[in-house]
């Protein structure tokens, strides 16, 4: 499609397109409006070999039949996704079961002609159907695409003069309790993505007054599971219910799958391709075998499935057997940490992670003002910190000096590549408050939207 604009501007109109045609062709020609990937014509379908190879080959035979009995010799009538999508009906319509559909160049939705009897009267109606879909533009930003998606389908059918009284949200996606450290680069992390589309929806939906009849919403761990079942020929079911240890209770279970006929589960994972290296040569990110070892303790099955979807491409598959001194250890350390810090109330020695920090500010929210304590035993800890001060500055200060010279080679060139490596030096601009002006100039707007908030500093310094 570029190719096309960027021809038709340099051999026909001999000059740069504006930046409003530019606007207007990308509006016009996006899936958004257009359905272009729908309406691509399809020259030639080819059918990989597979499980399911034999039913998708029959079925776009049952197509190309259906299409031949609805077209006929026709040459103007393209097979593509969105042919597909339709055929259904424009069959059941040629051979009369559809009497009742209403056909009109201004309706851009489905809609049958019923007879309703209205204060004892029968009178004229059209109901209409109107499904949309915006997974791309939700993707890019969750709240408004979601918000249009619904605006769409309620726009459409008041094009057409009806009243809109009822919608339906099913939403298919990734699985929301996905890390933030597992996500693609450059995209917005999954948990983002379904509560701003959640919110998106019921935000339009709300100050239309649109009533919403059922959500559903599905994450990728069925389609994993599906793939795990399509590769081995096991067949898998979900537990639906939380399972404990009778003999220690303290160790719950919310297993994805348990493997029928056989004493064995299956744990589903989606990973990003900047987590894959975790996953080569046969590797396991020892967080996930620990939890598959805690299931099988649980359940008390001797084996536990792995399966990973690396970037909707990869797919692969371990199995784990049990181990009685790892699990038998494995044990004692949740009984170790059940018995000294649950039921005790007392916080793990800290480990360095984010976990550790949320646990503390959220214990020792506040200090009581003048409460002074003797500090004992941590000068070989402090003292430690303070080499760790002095090396963190003087690394710093190397990768400054690496980053520096790097500007210098680039001078006023915007990046260079080579060795493996892309280096880029661009201009950027943003915009930042002058609360000084704000606060001198406007000093009750700068009161009134002013946020007190309040945490706890550390701070340490030496005692000369």
């Amino acid at each position: 499609d570029l190719c096309w604009v960027r021809d038709y501007f340099k051999n026909d109109e001999s000059r740069d397109p504006s930046l409003t045609e530019l606007k207007v062709i990308d509006t016009y020609w996006s899936d958004h409006c257009r359905h272009t990937t729908f309406a691509t014509q399809l020259d030639d379908i080819k059918i990989n070999p597979g499980k399911y190879s034999a039913a998708i080959e029959k079925t776009l035979q049952d197509y190309l039949a259906v299409r031949h009995e609805v077209y006929g010799d026709r040459k103007d009538k393209i097979m593509c996704l969105m042919d597909m999508a339709c055929i259904g009906t424009k069959v059941l319509k040629k051979r009369g079961y559809v009497n009742d559909l209403d056909e009109s160049e201004e309706i851009n939705a489905c809609s049958i002609n019923a007879q309703l009897e209205i204060d004892g009267k029968k009178e004229p109606w059209l109901i209409q159907f109107k499904n949309e879909t915006h997974n791309h533009p939700t993707e890019i930003e969750p709240f408004g695409g979601a918000a249009t998606c619904l605006g769409g389908a309620i726009r459409d059918p008041l094009s057409g003069r009806a009243y809109v009284y009822q919608a339906m949200r099913v939403t298919g996606a990734g699985d929301p309790t996905t890390s933030f450290e597992d996500t693609m680069e450059g995209k917005l992390p999954q948990s983002k993505i379904t509560v701003g589309a959640a919110q998106g929806y019921s935000s339009y939906g709300n100050q239309i007054g649109l009533a919403t009849g059922q959500v559903v919403e599905l994450y990728d761990e069925g389609y994993v599971a599906k793939r795990f079942c399509e590769k081995t020929g096991f067949k898998v079911r979900k537990t639906n219910a939380i399972f404990y240890d009778e003999q220690r209770p303290y160790m719950i279970a919310d297993a994805d799958r348990l493997i029928t006929g056989i004493s064995a589960g299956l744990e589903c994972k989606t990973v990003s391709p900047y987590s894959a290296d975790k996953w080569a040569d046969g590797n396991i990110p020892i967080h996930y075998q620990i939890q598959c070892f805690h299931y099988m303790s649980v359940f008390q099955m001797k084996e536990w499935y792995i399966a990973a979807l690396i970037f909707g491409k990869d797919f692969i598959i371990h199995k784990l057997v049990w181990d009685d001194v790892l699990i038998e250890n494995l044990r004692q350390i949740e009984k170790d940490f059940w018995q000294n810090y649950v039921m005790k109330k007392q916080i793990p020695v800290p480990d360095g992670s984010e976990t550790s920090e949320k646990l503390i500010l959220e214990a020792y929210e506040n200090a009581c003002t003048g409460n002074i304590i003797p500090l004992l035993g941590f000068s070989a800890r402090l003292k430690r910190r303070a080499e760790l001060v002095r090396l963190i500055q003087k690394m710093n200060t190397e990768k400054k000096q690496i980053e520096q010279e790097l500007k210098l080679y680039l001078g006023e060139a915007e990046s260079a590549e080579g060795d493996g490596y892309r280096v880029s030096w661009k201009n950027v601009t943003s915009n930042h408050m002058d609360n000084e002006r704000l606060k001198q100039e406007q000093p009750e707007i700068y009161r009134k939207y002013l946020k007190l908030t309040s945490s706890r500093r550390l701070t340490i310094r030496t005692i000369r």
